[in-house]
């Protein structure tokens, strides 16, 4: 197997944050967790000094604190019993002896692993503070940070997080509050729990500017945080939008303590200006993410200069600028220049620290990481590697389990692969990355560490003579699916355990939990944002109805905890291997799973008896070009590139025939997808007719049926634009009918899913035909609109409000659409919802919707990008004349997932409702059909692009014809596609009103299945 000797590694760094930048926030760091105690709680009477008044004991605990100290484990041990009995056994020692010895006590014990003389050092003290201030004072509370680090150490996290929880929610005092939720905060971000960590930061910001108002430096603190675990998700425009409203706070608060741009100010402008100084840095980071390259480096600039007028000569502090300058440009695949700040990051810090031992410093490794970082990717991997190496000691001694080593690892994994190094080394070090990964409820940026073991073992395969080379077959096919554990299967696991539940009082409890939490995020984003805006209205509603979301969530989770004990593993299923999938499968089934990981695609496919895997090296951006230029030629809206457009597409005038409706058709672009990717695979297929497929990256925004698998370019022309042509191409759709999975474990969870109860029919439900009012034909018809030769051409508004909603073209043939629908189905008018009657209300009060058999939707699919501003994905129904939080004429993916379905179909015949944006690249489902699956529906057919109205309808009611009449759902899929295309059914029936444009791939291939059983 031919494997990739060097990958991509500016790709990589996208995950990489947390171990290239050294530290986070200056005034408080939040690298990561040191092996032994925090000792976070203060001493009961503040600072404690070594005062007159010695008792006997002193000395002993003075001594005792050097060894701790130093680290002296057996001196430390020794010295413990003695200074415990002395401490704890003197009644007439003085409050401040007390309060020094106590915490040395504690960490003496903590540093030991001696986890029940930590405990009763606590309890001492938790008794000392109650007697001394009350139960309920600050000293006496926040000693539950204490019992929570301890927790956590002692493999307890998630009982550490439920008694600073407890602790939380039982406070009244504001500022112990606060304390208490900021400390939450840093331990879900400890545990690298991001999204609850950005939800415990949301709720910080909002206590801390009720109680300091929105201008003190420790909300600045917190949107410092709040945007480096947004950045850590991805979610960059909130990070942006949140700096934005305070970044002019926080430049105000220099400037009010006398400092300009011509004079320093006081101690005071130092501390103010630093933070100032974070923000910038952050604004720049997240704007680098964006590939806004020009405007990063401006706020770095900005930063750094802000930061070196303070200082004589360069400081660390400036270092970390130099560092995070590399990092980002590290990203961009700015190498050589982010090697340059790279290096003076580390000349700053070896200047500054020459006479100090830092050879176990995890800032200096951290340098030394990113300076590696930028050599690989300049193809010097055997330079990288001592640089890397350095960092591994430390980590492993600071944090065995935390995201930083996993980074570590699969770098020098990768590092070692490139450099063809030891083979069973980046093996060792790639396994350790997963394994911690695995551990993990944190997928970014855990999951490079499958890419670095997907990597290891494909190398390791291509020695001769192993005799592991099965075991690392499944090791690779495992990690793939890590690698793109999909939020879609995800959704597919949730609604099969709603469904082992039932439809009793567990299956609800489930379902209001999930809803619970889509709230509460909902109204905590709600409430961050009218408290940095300083927008009064709404804010204490929203504040009001988060509390209690919260306290709802909470006893749902409780209660469900001991009435589901197995509900947490079963909506997080683990991967399969190949063994496992071969069982599932039938005789006529095969599973194919393709993944791309930094330069490279992985091809995996499997039968009952077969197998397949194949590494494609450098591959990534082929083939994300043929999938642009295919997507382009099914219209030109969909096109990136000049280059992809057909001859025909600046001569509309004179367009005829199929010309006149789409573009010509690049079969011979299809065949080179169809030889590259798919072909590989083939001989693993065997008898497989029906073929589950799981693809990620750009090739996940294209149906696999339109490949050509038969192409002579001396006698076939590769741009075709006639029917006959088109018609006798030779798909792969012809071969294989395909089922989408939203991630291959959904084998495990839904196969065979459970039955619903009765045989009898179920009832047909079908909502569209919205009353609107915009040009009519604008939209969906192709036959009324023609070609639509602009490129990024989509009704755009700027707010999904019902006015702007009304504005939308109507689409009167989607009301034909449904009615042939229900025709077909021999389903009764009754279960249509068309026109003024096709509204959000009717929709979510519908009684029938639950137990429906059948949904289908046929109306606009907006996609967040066709709205002004960032916005959910959404289906229009008839708007209202006033919005309201049940309708606004738009249901939105949250909205659809909160539904309660048992469909065996959901036919979404809007446009865009299969790809995330309906462009390459995008993520495989879109945030709707995510949602529908979230809801219960069993099976999907969603479109990948906007299609005509009367060539869906014909499409759709085919397929359900075709289920009807026995088949299985993919096969009445492929069948009503060859009808489609040919105008003739299997049986030698004409297809009722075919024009000859149906011939084209743009008409028959829209719709994808997406199930997870192959019925």
């Amino acid at each position: 197997m031919a494997i990739s000797k060097m990958g991509t590694w500016g790709g990589l760094l996208a995950a990489c944050a947390a171990i290239i930048l050294p530290t986070a926030p200056l005034a408080a760091q939040s690298g990561p967790v040191e092996k032994g105690a925090k000792i976070l709680s203060r001493p009961v009477s503040g600072k404690v000094g070594k005062g007159s008044a010695e008792t006997s004991y002193r000395p002993l605990v003075e001594r005792l604190e050097a060894a701790r100290d130093a680290g002296n484990t057996d001196m430390v041990a020794t010295l413990l019993p003695i200074v415990g009995a002395l401490v704890l056994g003197t009644d007439d020692a003085s409050q401040e002896d007390q309060d020094y010895a106590l915490p040395v006590l504690q960490s003496a014990h903590a540093l030991i692993g001696d986890f029940a003389g930590e405990r009763r050092i606590i309890d001492r003290r938790a008794a000392i503070a109650a007697k001394r201030e009350g139960p309920k004072s600050y000293a006496a509370a926040i000693l539950a940070v204490d019992i929570a680090d301890l927790l956590r150490r002692e493999g307890r996290p998630a009982e550490g997080e439920a008694h600073l929880r407890r602790a939380v929610s039982a406070n009244t005092d504001p500022v112990i509050t606060i304390s208490l939720q900021s400390a939450l905060a840093s331990y879900l971000d400890d545990a690298q729990h991001l999204a609850d960590a950005i939800d415990a930061y949301r709720v910080l910001l909002d206590l801390q500017v009720r109680q300091e108002g929105p201008d003190s430096d420790d909300v600045f603190e917190t949107v410092e945080r709040l945007s480096w675990d947004l950045g850590q998700t991805g979610r960059h425009a909130e990070a942006l939008a949140l700096l934005e409203t305070t970044i002019p706070r926080a430049e105000a608060a220099w400037r009010a303590t006398g400092a300009t741009e011509t004079y320093n100010g006081t101690m005071e402008s130092l501390t103010t200006g630093l933070r100032y100084a974070n923000l910038l840095e952050r604004q720049a980071d997240h704007l680098g993410a964006q590939s806004k390259i020009t405007q990063s480096d401006f706020y770095f600039e900005a930063a750094n200069k802000l930061r070196t007028r303070y200082f004589s000569r360069p400081t660390p502090v400036v270092a970390r600028t130099y560092n995070n300058m590399a990092f980002r440009q590290n990203f961009q695949g700015r190498f050589a220049l982010a090697e340059k700040n790279a290096r003076t990051a580390l000349d700053i810090f070896e200047g500054f620290f020459s006479r100090t031992d830092v050879s176990a410093s995890i800032t200096y490794a951290k340098y030394k990481y990113n300076l590696a970082a930028a050599l690989l990717g300049q193809g010097r991997a055997q330079e990288a590697l001592p640089l890397l190496r350095f960092g591994v000691p430390i980590q492993r001694e600071l944090a065995p389990d935390h995201p930083d080593l996993v980074i570590l690892l699969t770098t020098l994994s990768r590092a070692i692969v490139a450099a063809d190094g030891d083979l069973d080394e980046a093996l060792s070090m790639s396994r350790e990355a997963a394994a911690i990964a695995g551990d993990s409820t944190t997928h970014d940026p855990m999951s490079m560490a499958y890419g670095a073991l997907m990597e290891a073992t494909a190398a390791g395969m291509d020695v001769a003579g192993r005799t592991d080379a099965d075991v690392l077959r499944n090791e690779m096919f495992i990690a793939a699916q890590d690698l793109e554990q999909s939020t879609a299967g995800q959704a597919m696991a949730q609604a099969a355990a709603r469904a082992m539940a039932g439809e009793g009082p567990l299956g609800a409890l489930i379902t209001r939990k999930q809803q619970l939490a889509d709230r509460a995020r909902a109204l905590n984003l709600a409430v961050t944002a009218s408290v940095l805006a300083s927008e009064n209205y709404g804010l204490e509603e929203n504040r009001a109805a988060l509390a209690q979301v919260v306290q709802e969530l909470a006893a749902a989770d409780a209660q469900l905890k001991k009435d589901f004990p197995e509900f947490d593993d079963l909506v997080s299923p683990a991967a399969l291997s190949l063994s496992d999938v071969r069982a599932r499968l039938a005789a006529d089934e095969a599973l194919i799973l393709i993944v791309p990981n930094g330069a490279d695609y992985y091809l995996f496919a499997t039968s009952p008896d077969q197998e397949q895997i194949t590494v494609l090296v450098k591959a990534s951006e082929p083939i994300a070009r043929l999938v642009a230029r295919l997507r382009c030629r099914m219209g030109e809206a969909s096109c990136v590139s000049d280059a992809d457009m057909d001859p025909t597409s600046d001569q509309p005038g004179a367009l005829q025939g199929i010309d006149a409706f789409f573009p010509r058709f690049d079969r011979g672009a299809a065949h080179r997808l169809y030889t590259t990717v798919f072909a590989p695979l083939e001989p693993a297929l065997g008898k497989a007719k029906r073929i589950f497929v799981t693809v990620a990256g750009p090739l996940g925004g294209l149906p696999l049926p339109v490949l050509v698998t038969a192409f002579d370019p001396a006698k076939d022309k590769a741009e075709a634009g006639d029917a006959e042509a088109l018609k006798q191409s030779a798909w792969l759709g012809d071969k294989y009918a395909f089922i989408t999975l939203p991630a291959v474990s959904a084998l495990r969870i839904a196969r065979p899913l459970p039955k619903t109860g009765g045989g009898a029919a179920r009832e047909f439900l079908g909502y569209g035909a919205p009353s609107l009012l915009g040009r009519t034909g604008a939209a969906r018809s192709v036959e009324q609109g023609g070609r639509r030769l602009m490129r990024g051409a989509m009704q755009g508004i700027a707010v999904a409000s019902p006015d702007a909603l009304r504005k939308l073209s109507p689409l009167p043939g989607t009301e034909i659409e449904l009615k042939s629908m229900a025709a077909a189905l021999n389903a009764p008018p009754s279960g249509l919802r068309l026109g003024p009657a096709a509204t959000e209300a009717a929709l979510k009060q519908d009684a029938g919707l639950a137990s429906a058999g059948i949904i289908a939707f046929a109306t606009h699919g907006l996609l967040p990008k066709e709205f002004g501003r960032a916005a959910e994905p959404g289906l229009v129904f008839t708007p209202p004349q006033t919005a309201s939080a049940q309708d606004d004429g738009l249901l939105t993916a949250s909205e659809a997932s909160r539904l309660s379905l048992t469909a065996e179909w959901l036919i979404l015949s809007a446009c865009n409702t299969a790809s995330s944006d309906g462009t390459p690249g995008s993520q495989s489902l879109s945030g709707l059909a995510r949602a529908f699956l979230h809801a219960g529906a069993k099976a999907l057919l969603a479109s990948h692009w906007r299609v005509s109205d009367e060539v869906t309808a014909v499409l759709t009611v085919e397929t359900m014809r075709f289920s009807r009449s026995g088949l299985p759902k993919a096969e009445a899929l492929r069948q009503a596609m060859i009808a489609v295309r040919t105008g003739k059914r299997a049986d030698g029936s004409a297809v009722p009103g075919w024009k000859e444009f149906w011939a084209h791939p743009a008409a028959w291939s829209p719709f994808v299945l997406v199930a997870a059983d192959g019925s």
